[in-house]
């Protein structure tokens, strides 16, 4: 086609439409630079680039197609974000050591129960009878300070008969402070690792604790609050027991409430002795699914109790023996071992919570 002949007709539709003037010229300017490269061509202007002798290294290669690999990642509309999940540190046991009527002025007993707990790093419950003998402010301070006493940071304890036999906002409680629970009533819970412990106070002609009372409401309101699935108490008297104390029934609704709460563990003292029932439920039968295991620990050092009658569903009864009972709580379960003072392990097993 004739160069000059295109130029005269672009002129000349341009002249009957001047509004598309601009769009004129853009097209002649195309055209011009299409024509010239087509010249250019036809004269072998353009000089092509004369092959390369020197080999590409396979290496070259594989990061050009690696840097391929990554903006072809970079330019994806929906990229998949990956998140690190937080890691989760395991449950840690808890120790807790439990024993009950420790001290008498004189005897050397209590010392050797509390040298057996130095290395257990434990938390500590008493059972009653811290003091053994007429509850004074002097007699804690002199006779159990030396020996458990020095424990007294980590001991939580619940008050026995004997605690009561002088005035017991005087001394028990004044020695204990607020470890020990409210003064005018003595009963109170707290968490330990991932168990509920609950104190109770058995002083029952003191502090009414039938089934109307204030501390057994109390009891019901503690437990439908805790979102703990283990759970022991502890108080003084048992109410199933093979010593001569006999059975406390005056503390039946600790065991109706605690039962249907689906408690596993009680820990008792009063009568010197150690004892273990089997799975009970509250009325003292046998129930592997939801019973309650009962310990008695009243050998923490002041003097030793003879068997009465035995409890027909006790699993272990030991008589004669100063010790501790040593708790292992687990986040389901927990380990139990009985130790005398010279170490020896006479009672020990594993279960598991409700």
């Amino acid at each position: 086609m004739n160069g000059k002949f295109i130029f005269k007709f672009l002129n000349s539709f341009s002249s009957v439409n001047p509004n598309l003037m601009y769009t004129v010229k853009m097209v002649r300017i195309l055209f011009i630079h299409l024509l010239f490269c087509i010249l250019l061509s036809g004269c072998g202007q353009i000089p092509k680039a004369p092959p390369t002798e020197t080999p590409i290294p396979p290496t070259a290669l594989l990061a050009t197609k690696t840097s391929s690999i990554t903006i072809t990642a970079t330019i994806t509309l929906s990229p998949t974000t990956t998140q690190t999940p937080t890691p989760m540190s395991s449950p840690t046991p808890v120790t807790l050591a439990a024993v009950a009527d420790i001290a008498i002025c004189g005897q050397e007993s209590d010392d050797q129960t509390a040298a057996l707990i130095s290395d257990w790093n434990a938390d500590i419950i008493i059972a009653g009878d811290a003091n053994n003998e007429d509850g004074t402010l002097w007699q804690y301070q002199n006779c159990f300070q030396p020996s458990w006493g020095q424990y007294l940071s980590r001991i939580h304890p619940v008050a026995g008969n004997h605690d009561y036999y002088n005035d017991p906002i005087g001394n028990y409680y004044f020695y204990f402070g607020e470890r020990a629970g409210e003064p005018d009533k003595g009963y109170y819970s707290f968490d330990l690792g991932d168990w509920h412990i609950v104190g109770l106070n058995s002083n029952c002609g003191f502090l009414p604790c039938g089934p109307s009372s204030d501390q057994v409401a109390w009891l019901k309101e503690d437990l439908s609050k805790t979102q703990k699935e283990c759970t022991l108490a502890f108080w003084h008297v048992p109410r199933w027991n093979s010593g001569p104390a006999k059975h406390a029934n005056w503390v039946q609704s600790f065991w109706d409430v605690l039962y249907d709460a689906g408690a596993d563990v009680v820990v008792n003292g009063h009568d010197h002795h150690y004892e273990r029932t089997g799975k009970i439920d509250a009325k003292g039968l046998p129930d592997k699914q939801n019973g309650i295991v009962e310990f008695i620990v009243g050998t923490g050092g002041a003097g030793h109790y003879y068997l009465e009658t035995p409890f027909p569903f006790s699993e272990k009864m030991i008589f004669g023996e100063f010790g501790v009972l040593k708790l292992v709580l687990e986040p389901q379960s927990y380990l139990w071992q009985f130790i005398n003072i010279e170490g020896e392990v006479l009672d020990e097993g594993k279960n598991v919570c409700h």
